[in-house]
């Protein structure tokens, strides 16, 4: 089922490790099952690291108008 979000919000993918050897995090997004977009971002043990996504979902925002269009007259 889908899923609906304000993509004028920012969304925050995030995560974080406990491994001593953490370096770095890597967030992948991916649509249709291509890979559009790597992030990889510095990274600490047991620090969680955010990644704002929304901007680059936004590239993938279909928007369509199903109507009519309306004409409007303004006199001043």
């Amino acid at each position: 089922m889908p899923t609906n979000y304000a993509l004028r919000t920012p969304i925050y993918a995030s995560a974080s490790s406990s491994g001593a050897n953490t370096a770095s995090a890597k967030c992948v997004i991916t649509v249709a099952g291509s890979t559009v977009y790597t992030i990889i971002k510095e990274a600490t043990q047991n620090v969680t690291v955010q990644f704002e996504i929304a901007e680059l979902l936004r590239d993938y925002l279909n928007i369509t108008y199903i109507g009519s269009p309306s004409i409007y007259s303004f006199w001043f």
